[in-house]
């Protein structure tokens, strides 16, 4: 079912329709394919195939990221750092980019590297906050890049 939903999503082989690609795609998580889980949750966030429903959104990208999917706990880390579909909430951002982070998730690494480095929802470090940020860099985030880069930019420039 995930696989066709994806064929059908993307127009391979075949028309796209992203209304039938979600309804396999929504039988698929709820058989408990975690990576369909995390897609129907972006199909809501996203409106494919359905109206956007950030309520729908949050409850399956959290049951992917509760099973320990990377991609939805970092994806579920942005929701709460920006406030989409849930109370900004700084500390819970932060503890779903660690676990994200833990798995090797570069750009969640960033995001932590980014909040201690901003204090938010962890105690301001910016040595560490940095420090955290290279090790996405190594891991190719490009977002680390561009946010070191302009860092260094700005440090390099004379008042």
């Amino acid at each position: 079912m995930y696989g066709l939903a994806l064929f059908l999503h993307n127009g391979w082989g075949c028309a796209p329709d992203q209304e039938r690609s979600l309804a396999l795609m929504r039988a698929a998580a709820e058989a408990g394919n975690v990576w369909a889980q995390f897609d129907v949750g972006l199909y809501y966030m996203k409106g494919y195939g359905c109206q956007p429903d950030m309520a729908q959104a949050l409850e399956w990208i959290t049951k992917a990221a509760q099973a320990g999917l990377a991609s939805a706990q970092y994806e579920l880390g942005v929701l709460y750092l920006n406030g989409e579909g849930v109370a900004q909430d700084f500390k819970e951002s932060v503890a779903w980019f660690l676990k994200a982070a833990e798995q090797g998730n570069a750009d969640a690494i960033f995001y932590l590297g980014a909040a201690f480095y901003d204090g938010l929802g962890v105690e301001k470090d910016p040595v560490r906050g940095l420090d955290i940020m290279q090790d996405a860099v190594k891991l190719g985030s490009s977002v680390a890049q561009r946010y070191i880069h302009k860092f260094e930019e700005r440090s390099s420039t004379p008042s």
